[in-house]
């Protein structure tokens, strides 16, 4: 009996898993739809900074990085040197 119910609980999970597959392969696709179509409307191009403060070797920076909030597709990382050490 137990090793029975094993089995089934094995069977469900190879089916769920099987499922996920799927889905995640329909949702890739979707994904690079989106990213293929879009045309980056201005009004939702956003930036992520990222500062680093520097340390005893290393000067300060800002890093921008454009991106399109719709379809996430980054733009080119501008770099900006400030010169100051930590």
């Amino acid at each position: 009996m137990y090793i029975r119910d094993l089995k089934k609980i094995k069977k469900g999970i190879a089916t769920q898993e099987m499922i996920v597959a799927v889905e995640q392969k329909k949702l890739h696709d979707m994904k690079e739809d989106l990213q293929r179509i879009c045309h980056h409307p201005e009004q939702y191009v956003k930036t992520k900074e990222f500062y680093y403060s520097g340390d005893y070797y290393n000067t300060n920076y800002t890093e921008y990085t454009p991106y399109c909030d719709i379809c996430n597709v980054e733009g080119e990382v501008k770099h900006v040197d400030h010169g100051s050490y930590g």
